[in-house]
């Protein structure tokens, strides 16, 4: 034991110094006297098994209850969040006016968080501008358009949603999650309605042609004079007594609809 004190290095020795040094601690004479009488009546084997650690457990029920206001948390979450419009592309040349500001097509993106519902969009020049809600709904708005957006289709919740066109021409695809919402375009001459659909509206100085490509919309020049129009033709409303009329869809707006639709391709699941 000598020889291993005196090859110990300076601070192995001060450790065994520092050890020394320390007081004999004695335990409490109380804590003995129970220590011992617990030893003789055999108590100390309970004491030992309490002593084990215990882990927090939840109750199944409390477990499964906070699962419940986590899911039920998540949904209002997705129920009442605000949806909205998302520029899905901007094309050509011109300029998009969203209420009260402008930018040219290759300045766009100060204008993304302003498209929403009840704003008013013009596009000028020969710019595009596709606007989409989520996987229900894309529209695009012809150079020369000038409409107020509806209210962005809400996930889980249908409701009527209202759009005015005042002039121009939009074209529109309704995707999966739009089952259940209907959409109103309104314009001067009358009433459009769709609930899944492709077609274009078109509104001139005093008429409307609306051209069905896919599915049926019904369209009137008010709500008693509503009729379904199926694929292939057109309605056209006039803003004076002239009666509308339900004809052939003209092939210049069927081929530009089936290059939206090819343009388009592939964004709804």
């Amino acid at each position: 034991m000598k020889d291993r004190e005196d090859n110990m290095t300076t601070e192995e020795q001060r450790v065994r110094d520092a050890i020394r040094d320390v007081s004999l601690v004695r335990a409490d004479p109380a804590f003995r006297e129970r220590l011992k009488r617990d030893f003789v009546s055999g108590d100390i084997r309970d004491q030992k098994a309490s002593a084990r650690p215990r882990f927090f457990l939840f109750p199944a029920w409390q477990f499964a209850s906070l699962l419940v206001a986590a899911v039920a948390a998540w949904f209002l979450v997705q129920v009442f969040q605000e949806p909205s419009w998302q520029i899905h592309a901007v094309l050509g040349k011109g300029w998009i006016r969203v209420d009260n500001r402008q930018a040219d097509v290759g300045d766009f993106e100060p204008l993304s968080d302003l498209v929403r519902q009840g704003a008013r969009v013009r596009v000028g020049g020969e710019a595009t501008l596709d606007i989409r809600g989520g996987d229900a709904i894309l529209i695009e708005l012809a150079g020369g358009s000038d409409v107020t957006l509806p209210e962005a289709p809400r996930r889980w919740f249908a409701r009527p949603l209202e759009s005015v066109l005042h002039t121009g021409e939009i074209r529109l695809q309704t995707g999966p999650e739009f089952a259940g919402h209907v959409l109103t375009v309104r314009t001067a001459e009358g009433l459009i309605r769709v609930a899944g659909t492709v077609i274009s509206v078109f509104k001139g100085d005093d008429f409307t042609c609306v051209c069905v490509l896919e599915g049926t919309a019904r369209i009137g020049k008010d709500e008693a004079r509503m009729e379904d129009v199926g694929a292939g033709f057109r309605k056209v409303m006039f803003g004076d007594d002239r009666p509308s009329k339900v004809i052939d869809i003209e092939p210049h707006h069927a081929e530009e609809l089936v290059y939206f639709l090819a343009r388009n391709a592939g964004i709804f699941p």
